[in-house]
């Protein structure tokens, strides 16, 4: 369930704002931490408010066991729904030397180059080239 946010903002003008800020403020395990910095882009991007809000629910970084559930259910209560493949402006999770970690995707995969996905990281952010385990897209975006 997802309540009303605001009227959703464009996905690059997100997608700007996004980088900018995990460039310029703090990494924080339990309020900035990857999982939620995508979530606070996802709700930017469809004007809507996670319900219940998962950062008043869970404490934990990983994205493992019941966090993967976690993360399918709020992202899918917010609209955006699983696809193969991606494309800039999509959320999905990657997994990293840490586990499996919430990016954002800033390019597709061209030819046989791999997608550029965004991760947030204690310091600023780091773009991976790497494939995702799953992707979804918001609901402005399909095609």
């Amino acid at each position: 369930m997802a309540g009303l946010l605001s009227e959703p903002v464009p996905m690059e003008q997100a997608l700007s704002a996004t980088f900018r800020r995990w460039a310029r403020e703090p990494f924080h395990t339990l309020k900035a931490n990857c999982a939620f910095s995508v979530l606070d882009y996802a709700e930017a991007v469809t004007g809507r408010r996670a319900d219940p809000d998962p950062r008043q629910l869970f404490q934990a970084l990983k994205i493992d066991g019941p966090m993967l559930g976690a993360c399918f259910s709020v992202i899918e209560g917010l609209g955006w729904a699983r696809v193969d493949e991606e494309r800039r402006g999509d959320v999905g999770l990657v997994q990293l030397a840490d586990g499996l970690t919430a990016c954002i995707c800033a390019a597709p995969q061209v030819g046989q180059s791999l997608p550029s996905w965004v991760a947030r990281r204690p310091r600023g952010f780091a773009s991976l080239p790497v494939t995702a385990e799953m992707v979804w897209r918001a609901p402005c975006l399909r095609s």
